[in-house]
């Protein structure tokens, strides 16, 4: 504060501290709503978080849109979800992206799942292999936005370089079957043999229901029965439809 006179440096630093204290007594109220929640107090926590949201913290914004969605403490409404978690993505809330991104796909409202993919597409931009991974998983199997391997592949690959194992196993798949790049035999291997001692039962799953989209129903087993061994759930889900 060189040049500055006495009085505004004591101005400013009044200032600044008044905007400390009341940063520090919103995290404390925030705090406390969530603890309220977390204990099943959803009536309580709901009380103190929607006045946080009002006020702009984006952490209570998306918590009270998950307890909208939850009907924790309120009555379920999808309207005041999305409200809610739209605002808390707007200040750069990345669950809140997420999470709203997933609730538009899962709609039967084919522009809402559009939205929904463009969503997770701003979310991928943060570097998290998981979204990345989902975003290419949907230019995979084309259903809620138009095909497209070529994206596809980008995403499964920052996926993989920020460490996501399923998505190697889909760009070893990719790279065998030419899909959004060129065929590359020794690179599909490659990824493969560095997926040994790996669990990738997500990858194989994908893969497994983009075969089964593409009605090659012995491809799809033989991926969702590799997924089975490697622990997923929902390929015993889809392996008993067929």
């Amino acid at each position: 504060m060189v040049g500055l006179k006495l009085p505004t440096i004591i101005a400013v630093t009044i200032v600044l501290l008044n905007q400390t204290i009341s940063f520090a007594e919103e995290e404390q109220r925030l705090i406390r709503a969530e603890k309220m929640w977390f204990s099943s107090q959803h009536k309580k926590a709901f009380r103190l978080m929607e006045p946080l949201a009002e006020e702009g913290n984006s952490k209570a914004m998306y918590i009270l849109g998950q307890m909208y969605m939850n009907g924790d403490g309120v009555q379920h409404s999808d309207e005041m979800t999305k409200k809610w978690w739209g605002k808390a993505s707007s200040a750069g809330n990345l669950g809140a992206t997420v999470s709203l991104a997933n609730l538009l796909i899962a709609s039967g409202n084919t522009e809402e799942k559009r939205k929904g993919v463009l969503l997770l597409e701003e979310a991928a931009d943060f570097d998290d292999a998981s979204v990345q991974f989902d975003v290419g998983v949907q230019y995979m199997m084309g259903t809620n936005v138009k095909q497209n391997f070529s994206k596809a592949f980008e995403y499964f690959q920052k996926s993989s370089l920020n460490g996501n194992e399923d998505a190697k196993c889909i760009l070893s798949y990719f790279y065998q079957h030419g899909l959004g790049v060129s065929k590359n035999a020794i690179e599909a291997s490659k990824l493969m043999n560095d997926l040994k001692k790996s669990n990738c039962g997500e990858g194989e799953f994908r893969i497994g229901q983009y075969s089964h989209l593409n009605k090659d129903y012995s491809e799809a087993i033989k991926w969702f029965t590799k997924s089975i061994l490697n622990g997923n759930p929902h390929a015993i889900t889809n392996l008993g439809c067929m």
